[in-house]
């Protein structure tokens, strides 16, 4: 996934040389928990792969694997916030006067995508940190809080709806980990996004009786399936 910088001088500074060793080793994480899940990989695969050695591991991760671990799964869900977040706002500027459930769809759409597009990442984050110690737990659950704070953001930005209740919030967040969890784990992420999409509008969804301020019940559009990029 990451190139070894050729040897002999070159231009980059000691400080690129030991970047581009840590990058090499996310990417051999990555590749190595989605293969063999965390606890059966060892640092001898993850050097091997990365192409660098035990002693560089330490250098750079002093904590060994379980600390490469931890940095690994914070680049991935920082770069995958980033991703989201801008082609949910993509996604709303062709929606003029977008309301809750299309804002919500903007974000889940582009949820989706990301896990169809690197589904090893999302599993080192979604499946495998869950048996990678309390400080992996720990990592998981302020994930969880700041997805969370997304969902409640986009749907609160609509100012002709009632802010959305925080157990419904809780409801779409944690039935989406567990829809995208079992795709991961029977190989279908690509199959993720109708499904995803079912699940998170349900939840939002009034209850069974109620009526949007146009008098009609909630309704919106299926997202597309989202394949590998």
């Amino acid at each position: 996934m990451y190139q070894k910088l050729p040897p002999g001088p070159h231009g980059s500074a000691q400080g690129g040389v030991a970047s581009n060793q840590r990058a090499r080793l996310y990417g051999a994480m990555i590749e190595v928990v989605a293969t063999r899940g965390y606890e059966a990989s060892t640092v001898v695969e993850l050097c091997a792969l990365a192409g660098v050695s035990k002693r560089t591991l330490y250098e750079r991760f002093p904590g060994g694997k379980q600390e490469c671990f931890l940095a690994t799964y914070d680049i991935i869900v920082r770069r995958a916030e980033m991703r989201i977040l801008a082609a949910g706002r993509c996604g709303l500027d062709v929606l003029a006067g977008a309301g809750q459930l299309e804002r919500l769809r903007a974000v889940v759409e582009a949820f989706a995508c990301e896990v169809a597009a690197y589904p090893n990442a999302a599993r080192l984050v979604l499946v495998e940190a869950s048996g990678a110690g309390p400080a992996a737990l720990a990592s998981t659950e302020r994930t969880t809080r700041q997805a969370e704070r997304v969902i409640s953001q986009s749907l609160g930005e609509d100012p002709d709806a009632p802010a959305p209740a925080p157990l419904m919030v809780r409801r779409i967040v944690a039935g989406g980990a567990r829809a995208v969890r079992a795709r991961l784990l029977d190989g279908h992420a690509a199959e993720l996004a109708g499904e995803l999409w079912d699940l998170c509008s349900a939840a939002a969804a009034p209850p069974r009786g109620r009526r949007t301020a146009n008098g009609r019940g909630p309704s919106a559009a299926r997202v597309e399936r989202c394949g590998p990029r």
